[in-house]
């Protein structure tokens, strides 16, 4: 991870400060893996006791690391780190991300992502176009998308979830699958393994809080 510059420091502990009571209270307990040396460890309990929402992470081959959810407005969840790397997601796609070795700017696309309602995905396809922050910008990339009925575990719980795999094509000819496993019912995410190109970090990140909600 590079060193943020200062003022994206001011930003995002502006940020913090403008945040929740239980934001605050939890945020010293909140580290990314890239600042330990082994996977964090997390109870139900803690879960189900936390008045805000937490994340499980592991970040390309970091260790396992917990985050919090920082806000969820205009269909965006925006999660944080104590120092302070975020990621932003839409419609379970993460679509931005801060304080990265090559941090994901924005996506473009003239059509409307089809995560946005996932009945009946099977077939659907996507355009869109991706900005890196090392000088990457317009990247084509191209989505097909199907469906199915599956299990995923949670912190020790299995959930019958619905098992969206989006097969990707970068602009390079670089193929791979971004996986999302969403509760039907409530459509929650519980858990995801993304990537936005060949060279970024691969996440995988356990929804335990949305998992202890359907406990």
């Amino acid at each position: 991870m590079k060193i943020l510059k200062p003022t994206l420091f001011l930003l995002l502990g502006l940020g913090i400060t403008a945040c929740s009571n239980p934001l605050k209270v939890h945020y010293d307990n909140i580290k990314l893996a890239l600042l330990l040396n082994e996977d964090i460890a997390v109870t139900l309990e803690e879960v189900q006791n936390s008045e805000i929402d937490l994340a499980l992470i592991r970040s390309g081959d970091r260790p396992l690391a917990k985050i919090a959810k920082a806000y969820h407005e205009f269909d965006k969840e925006k999660w944080i780190s104590k120092d302070r790397a975020m990621l932003v997601l839409k419609n379970y796609r993460i679509i931005k991300t801060v304080g990265f070795n090559n941090d994901l700017l924005a996506i473009f696309s003239g059509q409307k992502d089809p995560l946005s309602d996932i009945g009946g995905l099977n077939g659907k396809s996507w355009q869109w176009q991706v900005d890196w922050s090392a000088g990457e910008y317009g990247y084509d990339v191209s989505s097909n998308f199907n469906s199915s009925k599956d299990t995923v575990q949670i912190m020790g719980n299995s959930f019958n979830v619905l098992k969206i795999t989006e097969n990707i094509i970068y602009a390079d000819g670089s193929n791979w699958e971004n996986i999302y496993w969403v509760d039907e019912e409530s459509s929650l995410l519980l858990k995801t393994v993304q990537k936005g190109a060949p060279f970024a970090d691969r996440f995988e990140i356990d929804f335990v809080s949305n998992a202890a909600r359907l406990m």
